[in-house]
């Protein structure tokens, strides 16, 4: 478990290695900045790794969580704290996004909903014997 202080010159200096590596904000806890495999670009010889905030959290009664915030090339430190904030306050207004996102995964889309329609009701009219 590596710590550091990750402000935007540090982000910036971080290059990928051969293998995944996890690095965790001294100052704000929870705040995660996870570094992907060293990726090169081959016409620019630049490093072109993937660098993403999370967010790790336990919820009441729960296994911890890590919560993705977004890709550290579109969003800022003081950016994915703010995000923080809002995720903590929604959790003690007992809004876990977590669970939420759960329930939204098992609620039936649009697609399922059409889909469950022309299996009962279309298809056997269709297909019915005389």
């Amino acid at each position: 478990m590596t710590k550091v202080y990750l402000i935007e010159s540090v982000i910036k200096k971080l290059r990928g290695s051969d293998k995944r590596q996890t690095l965790f904000d001294t100052k704000r806890s929870g705040l995660v900045l996870v570094l992907g495999k060293q990726k090169i670009d081959s016409t620019t010889g630049k490093d072109i790794t993937k660098k993403s905030w999370y967010f790790n959290y336990r919820p009441k009664n729960a296994e911890s969580t890590r919560l993705f915030i977004g890709q550290a090339e579109n969003i800022s430190r003081a950016a994915a704290i703010l995000r923080i904030r809002k995720i903590e306050n929604d959790i003690f207004n007992n809004e876990d996004p977590f669970t939420i996102k759960k329930k939204m995964e098992a609620e039936h889309t649009l697609e399922s909903l059409i889909n469950k329609f022309c299996e009962s009701v279309l298809l056997p009219s269709t297909y019915s014997a005389k």
